[in-house]
């Protein structure tokens, strides 16, 4: 690692990205805190300078990214989605470069999704998956379930582990399952 100065992002900074809009703000202290800002100078990477096990967000300046197969630049230009997907959606980003001075907001990857994931919630989610179509098969029920808010923020790369580790359970009539004001510890899906 590089000795790159970190200065602690102020909370207003994650208010440009859509991945911290639906985060309360106990847990918006602890990302803050799990986060850093980093200066690069042109021709060093973030990469280098904290390391790669990081979610990676284009602050200021402008940025080479290098795929397997092609460049491109990201700059304050390029619309937030691109910039989303520019850092944390590929996963064949050969090497990022400043070609010129330029800032990035990072934080340790595994640690924010270890914040975020579902064994953590406190509060219980209901979604009703079959308003759209009935459900007909497995299939749907999964993709259905895929499309709900709360599923749209779990990391792709989590999504097959996460329906791996699916049971089966029938439960009787009448059995409590859930009772409000638990703290929930496991999750559950009714099909």
């Amino acid at each position: 690692m590089d000795t790159t100065r970190i200065y602690t992002p102020e909370f207003e900074i994650f208010d440009k990205y859509d991945d911290f809009s639906s985060i309360s703000i106990s847990d918006l202290s602890t990302i803050r805190q799990l986060a850093g800002i980093v200066n690069i100078k042109k021709g060093r990477s973030p990469f280098k300078a904290v390391g790669r096990n990081n979610l990676f967000y284009f602050v200021s300046g402008e940025l080479e990214i290098k795929t397997g197969n092609k460049s491109y630049f990201i700059n304050s230009q390029t619309d937030a989605d691109k910039l989303r997907k520019a850092f944390n959606e590929r996963t064949d980003i050969v090497s990022i470069v400043a070609t010129r001075h330029s800032s990035v907001l990072f934080m340790d990857r595994n640690r924010f999704y270890d914040l975020l994931s579902l064994d953590k919630m406190g509060a219980y989610v209901v979604e009703d998956l079959t308003s759209a179509d009935a459900v007909s098969g497995d299939a749907d029920w999964m993709q259905s379930m895929l499309a709900t808010k709360l599923f749209q923020k779990i990391p792709p790369q989590n999504i097959q582990k996460l329906f791996s580790s699916f049971k089966s359970k029938k439960i009787s009539c009448g059995i409590n399952v859930i009772s409000e004001g638990e703290v929930g510890d496991q999750f559950y899906v009714i099909k």
